[in-house]
């Protein structure tokens, strides 16, 4: 009785709402309830001994206390005989439940003279939201084996979720139901645990602003289900600067069946014949030209993945990818600037062997190319290119390249190597007798 009486003399309940009431509106998430209750010391803790709240049919629930308590009040919320536990809550940072040891209890507390408060029952913020967190890394290399992962307030020693790219976009995403306010991060990750952890600019406008532990920051209250992409160690999405990029493949050694090449990658989310290849000049190689950036993974396939390359692991122009049990095998490029690519053979980094065509120039223009190897310049030299214009092109070892020139009924090509550092590479001829490929080394 003596609770009781206390109770009495310090609140009842009333439908009438003067100055002096006390009103405690709260939210509750999820599937509809039937009852709301208070629960505290003035109620021996009893779940449905306290008052119950009026249903505003909208997912909230209104307590009036008439007239306001005249002490602190001690409270917990009750939802269908359900007494919240604020425990987590308190422990992951929030401020909901003052009276707490962080590991038995956690209790909320009006302090007198506080006013009107509003709550949401089990969170001392608002509902849960299902956020996702999306980050590009089109420009950061990930080596194999390594994830993007995403960290934060709610558990940083052990809260960690691996971010995927389902779509080979570079797009990473994470998703979370978000209860409140955080802090987090991107960092980078292998089966060791973190390799690296972005760091950020505490004067952009996502972080906290503290210069000594720089986080990026999320608010409940107004933030969108689906977060801005952006890039990493920014709060703002990449800048793309785009390269055009010159995709060439040499399919006169291919023995099926096919109507039209396609080049497929990272840049175009593996689409099948959205990058329809053409030969205008009926030569065998195909080609496009295409707006990417930065680093991709690519492979030449046929009527849209009818057939595909099918490339050795460890090759110089490929990456390889552990997909679960899978191991993907693709091209791989890193761009800087416009490129043109040489026209590879199909299923190889090379060029076509194209030796019937080099003894066919040879016997009929006496082609000659030396010395060779060559310190500081070497010479094509030929009787006669023929009527129509001869293209020659070096590429290096990467497939990269770093000469060309055309020249019309011109008996000898003369190409300075003084600057070119020493290796092996590729000249690559073509005139109307026909195309040859020869190797040249360089060494100074």
């Amino acid at each position: 009785m003596k609770n009781f009486t206390l109770y009495m003399m310090l609140f009842s309940i009333s439908f009438g709402v003067s100055a002096q009431d006390l009103l405690i509106n709260t939210e509750v998430c999820g599937d509809s309830v039937s009852s709301v209750r208070l629960t505290g010391p003035w109620w021996g803790w009893d779940p449905n001994g306290g008052p119950q709240a009026v249903d505003n049919q909208d997912g909230t629930w209104t307590f009036t206390i008439s007239p306001a308590p005249s002490a602190d009040m001690e409270y917990l919320l009750v939802v269908d005989g359900v007494q919240e536990n604020l425990i987590a809550e308190m422990v992951a940072g929030g401020t909901c439940a003052p009276v707490t040891d962080y590991a038995n209890y956690a209790n909320r507390k009006w302090i007198l003279g506080s006013g009107n408060v509003s709550n949401t029952y089990q969170f001392c913020s608002g509902c849960p939201q299902e956020t996702t967190f999306r980050l590009d890394m089109g420009y950061i290399g990930l080596d194999e084996g390594e994830t993007p992962v995403l960290r934060g307030s709610w558990d940083w020693a052990n809260g960690n979720i691996v971010m995927s790219d389902s779509n080979n976009d570079n797009i990473w995403e994470a998703s979370r139901e978000m209860a409140g306010d955080a802090e987090y991060l991107y960092s980078i990750a292998d089966t060791s645990g973190i390799v690296v952890s972005e760091v950020l600019d505490p004067s952009e406008s996502c972080t906290n602003g503290d210069s000594a532990n720089t986080n990026r920051t999320y608010t409940l209250e107004g933030s969108s289900p689906l977060l801005p992409v952006v890039c990493f160690e920014s709060c703002s999405a990449c800048v793309k600067d785009t390269a055009t990029v010159t995709f060439q493949v040499d399919m006169t050694q291919y023995a099926e069946t096919f109507s039209t090449p396609e080049v497929n990658g990272t840049f175009n989310s593996w689409c099948g014949n959205c990058a329809a290849m053409t030969d205008a000049d009926g030569n065998g190689i195909w080609e496009i030209n295409v707006q990417v950036w930065d680093s991709i993974e690519y492979k030449f396939s046929t009527d849209s993945w009818t057939t595909q390359e099918e490339l050795t692991e460890g090759d110089a122009c490929t990456k390889s990818t552990l997909d679960g049990s899978t191991t993907l095998v693709n091209r791989f490029l890193m761009i800087t600037g416009d490129t043109i690519l040489p026209a590879v053979c199909w299923n190889s980094c090379s060029v076509c062997d194209t030796t019937t065509n080099i003894v066919s120039i040879a016997n009929n223009t006496r082609f000659s190319l030396f010395p060779n190897p060559s310190s500081e310049s070497f010479v094509i030299n030929a009787k006669d290119w023929g009527s129509s214009n001869v293209e020659i092109t070096v590429f290096n070892t990467l497939g990269a390249a770093i000469y060309r020139a055309t020249n019309t009924n011109k008996n000898m090509e003369e190409i300075d190597v003084k600057n070119w550092e020493n290796g092996l590479y590729i000249i690559s001829i073509e005139s109307s007798f026909g195309r040859a490929n020869h190797r040249m080394v360089v060494s100074h």
